[in-house]
């Protein structure tokens, strides 16, 4: 669609460390011929309006507003073109940028901006760190006269005005977002309010979308907790949980204290990572560093029980399946293959008096005929029947 017409990309810094306020998207890129993906840029139409936000595979997706030529100004939330959410924001288009700048700005760095423009006789309301008319009055009013009318649609000038004001660098490297992890289900397109009141364009895991985007952490590192205080320090993608990263569950769960480190990708524990179980857990004090997928355990791993047994070996779908050795404390160990958790097929059970058997497993004990190896290296046949082992 954004081939049949102009489309210009504007000067934006990035979200990382403390060099830039805007979008956490990089700039579009200024080639007209260039795809736009996972970039902020603003787009003209043949009839005059625009749009200006967020783009993926040349497609309006993520925030934006648009601008038309009747002079009305809509503001929404896109997916693959098309709105999922718009409503008549009480800005400009050229104060956009102010808004959603403040907005991403930490609690304490909005309220300090309100007190300073306060002493400086600008602004005469609360101080409690919301965007409104006079917070955005009193900003364009000390823009006007400290900066002869910077303009507000360049990232690097809303940057210098907060710091201007508040003397000190906005540091905007890690956001705090809090949110409710259960919301009800959207019933139509209507009902995806800005205000979080239902659930239409979150991840099964339940992360809300829209407050992600609003302080965002959308793409990029940042923070968001919960309502029943489990929280997530990472990496997102398109508001997903995507790369490295921390989840810590909350003490009003079932499962306070249990914690994940390690890399995610669609919301879940995807790759390495380490699995801590937490005091309230039935599997207190245990822990499994290896591979994941799908928030199971998956692919090679080690499980260390706590009183010191260990298991390394193969996983499917969180169940020991494969090649694997058990080592229990009573110095006795099991190495062999697994299937659905226990010992089944080939193996060798060492005794702890070096003793051992080497035959077939079935359900976790041994099964049919084997072999007994006693320590001085003698060996001889034998067959397991209901549990006892007899020989030939």
């Amino acid at each position: 669609m954004k081939n049949l017409s102009l489309k210009t990309s504007l000067v934006f810094a990035a979200l990382v460390g403390s060099v830039g306020i805007g979008f956490a998207l990089p700039d579009c890129p200024s080639d007209t011929r260039a795809s736009w993906n996972l970039c902020v840029g603003i787009h003209t139409y043949l009839n005059g309006s625009k749009y200006f936000g967020e783009w993926k595979d040349d497609k309006r997706h993520g925030q934006g507003i648009e601008y038309f030529t009747n002079g009305a100004v809509s503001e929404g939330f896109y997916k693959n073109d098309i709105a999922q959410e718009r409503h008549t924001p009480s800005y400009s288009f050229e104060t956009f940028i102010l808004k959603i700048s403040f907005k991403r700005l930490s609690i304490k760095q909005r309220k300090s901006i309100q007190l300073n423009l306060r002493k400086l006789g600008l602004y005469n309301s609360s101080i409690d760190g919301l965007y409104g008319k006079r917070t955005e009055g009193a900003l364009t009013t000390f823009n006007i006269q400290n900066f002869n009318r910077a303009n507000l649609k360049k990232s690097e000038n809303v940057l210098k005005l907060f710091g201007a004001i508040n003397r000190q660098k906005v540091d905007l490297a890690t956001r705090t977002q809090t949110g409710k992890t259960e919301l009800p289900k959207c019933t139509k397109k209507s009902d995806l309010k800005i205000s979080n009141n239902c659930d239409g364009r979150s991840s099964k895991t339940g992360i809300d979308c829209f407050g992600i985007l609003r302080n965002g952490i959308s793409n990029g590192q940042g923070t968001y907790t919960y309502s029943d205080g489990s929280q997530y320090v990472g990496e997102f993608k398109d508001c997903k949980r995507q790369g490295q990263g921390i989840f810590t569950f909350g003490k009003d769960t079932r499962f306070a204290g249990n914690k994940y480190v390690g890399e995610f990708k669609d919301d879940n524990y995807h790759g390495q990572g380490i699995f801590l179980f937490g005091a309230k857990s039935e599997f207190a004090g245990d822990k499994y560093f290896g591979e994941f997928e799908d928030n199971k355990k998956n692919g090679q791993g080690t499980y260390t029980y706590t009183d010191g047994s260990k298991y390394v070996g193969k996983y499917k779908d969180d169940k020991r399946t494969g090649q694997g050795t058990y080592n229990l404390t009573d110095g006795s160990n099991y190495i062999g293959e697994w299937k659905n958790g226990k010992a089944n097929g080939k193996g060798t059970h060492t005794l702890a008096d070096g003793s051992k058997y080497v035959g077939e497993y079935k359900n976790g004990k041994p099964y049919g005929k084997s072999t007994k190896v006693w320590p001085n290296g003698t060996s001889k046949e034998g067959i397991w029947r209901e549990g006892v082992f007899g020989f030939e």
